[in-house]
């Protein structure tokens, strides 16, 4: 088996809707299978803003409950999107709503393979599921864990499923969004 550790990412605001405490737990029931992987979240909530210092404080808590503080990093905001994405291997999305997902065609156009739950139609135009990345359906936290689970096990698909999300993400062209 590869010994190099696998790292899951999310570029997300630290907002609720973003359900990265559901994200958390479901990376727990991996990192307990594969002790070899560590989620890294980019992004911070809106300064000041009422319900954001609780979020940030509940989600650190969280961490610490499941015993995943070594697994787990808050990286803050960074300007530099691009490059960070690129040091990860499975991009993750647990939103319950979302507009047009800047950070996942960011994470396709990097060449990732991602995972998100079918939280509204729109990512279907992002997403062929099974060839760019996977949508799983709203409330199916094992087929997220599973399918989680196939990509650290096998290079090749993360890799061709990589190659697939690069192209597919082409046609929004930056310049004409």
């Amino acid at each position: 088996a590869n010994s190099r550790k696998i790292s899951f990412v999310t570029c997300s605001s630290l907002y609720s809707v973003k359900r990265l405490d559901l994200m958390i737990k479901l990376f727990s029931d991996i990192h307990n299978k594969f002790p070899n992987t560590e989620l890294n979240i980019y992004g911070e909530g809106v300064k000041n803003r009422v319900g954001i210092k609780n979020q940030s404080y509940f989600l650190n808590n969280l961490v610490s409950e499941l015993n995943l503080k070594n697994a787990v990093k808050f990286k803050g905001q960074v300007s530099n999107v691009h490059e960070c994405l690129i040091q990860n291997d499975i991009y993750l999305m647990t939103s319950e709503r979302e507009g047009f997902p800047n950070a996942l065609s960011e994470a396709l156009s990097v060449g990732l393979s991602s995972i998100s739950f079918k939280c509204h139609d729109g990512l279907s135009e992002l997403i062929q599921n099974g060839e760019n990345g996977y949508l799983i359906n709203e409330g199916d936290h094992k087929g997220y864990v599973d399918t989680a689970i196939t990509l650290i096990s096998n290079f090749s698909l993360r890799k061709k499923m990589g190659e697939k999300a690069r192209e597919s993400i082409k046609k929004y062209n930056y310049n004409r969004i």
